[in-house]
């Protein structure tokens, strides 16, 4: 199987690392678990804290982090499959910074930029409804009225952006063999590896 990159999006506990594992090993390409958002927070911030519970400075911070970090995983060129991107990022900046705190960043515009152009290397953008129950995990948010309103977010987010993405609904077995179908669909059919195929659809 060619070399892919996989970006899985969608709001929080709505399976988007459980799935990017189990392609993982059913496509046999690398899922970077080690650069999750729990274990980067936690490291890098504070041990005890929820996600919302973090201070503006410490969220944005977070925020530009990540962003830094999808950014070097696509100079690198190789497949990977990743349940984090920069676009997912400006939902929750809009929801927990809000436009008065963003607008003060002198770089929030390059930010923005960096983030659009990190989209464009991938070749798939599964994006995931939150269809299922919501789990704590000692750091998410907890109130599933926050994970509809970030959904929402990122739905605007990939409409108004006119992103190319797919959604994958089911059981994580339904999920894999779904995206596993449309990936070989796509290779039968000898089609390029970008967003400007018929395969990718907005969904």
């Amino acid at each position: 199987m060619p070399k892919r990159r996989i970006c899985i999006v969608g709001s929080h506990s709505t399976g988007k690392t459980t799935l990017a594992k189990a392609l993982s090993t059913r496509l046999k390409i690398p899922f970077p678990d080690k650069d999750s958002v729990k274990n980067f927070t936690k490291k890098n911030i504070q041990k005890t804290k929820h996600f919302d519970q973090l201070s503006k400075d410490e969220t944005w911070e977070v925020q530009t982090d990540f962003l830094e970090e999808i950014i070097k995983l696509t100079e690198k060129k190789t497949a990977f499959v990743s349940d984090f991107s920069g676009f997912t990022w400006e939902s929750y900046n809009d929801y927990f910074l809000g436009k008065d705190y963003l607008n003060k960043i002198p770089d929030y515009k390059t930010y923005q930029e960096k983030c659009r152009e990190s989209l464009k290397c991938f070749d798939y953008i599964f994006y995931l409804p939150p269809e299922i129950p919501l789990i704590p995990n000692g750091f998410r948010p907890t109130s599933n009225k926050i994970r509809l309103e970030i959904d929402k977010l990122i739905q605007n987010y990939l409409k108004r952006t006119k992103t190319k993405y797919i959604t994958l609904k089911g059981s994580v077995e339904d999920r894999v063999q779904q995206a596993q179908d449309i990936i070989q669909t796509q290779q039968k059919k000898n089609i390029p590896q970008n967003h400007e195929h018929p395969a990718l659809s907005v969904l």
